[in-house]
């Protein structure tokens, strides 16, 4: 059985995060938060956190990726 360290990266500032995405091959992490209307994005360690949509969504709940297609 493998076993991974547990890390938090963004908890401070998320206030309802829903729906979570990993790009495997650009090494990214995106997920939705309800409360603030956003699509963030981060790099898989946490780094270079930023909002990538915030205009015209409510209350997002889901995104899914396709990385091989852009």
């Amino acid at each position: 059985m493998f076993t991974f360290p547990i890390q938090s990266l963004h908890h401070v500032t998320l206030q309802s995060p829903d729906g979570l995405a990993v790009d495997w091959i650009a090494k990214n992490l995106y997920w939705c938060d309800k409360g603030t209307d956003t699509i963030d994005i981060s790099r898989l360690d946490g780094r270079y956190r930023k909002v990538l949509i915030r205009e015209g969504l409510q209350e997002p709940r889901a995104i899914a990726l396709d990385p091989f297609h852009g």
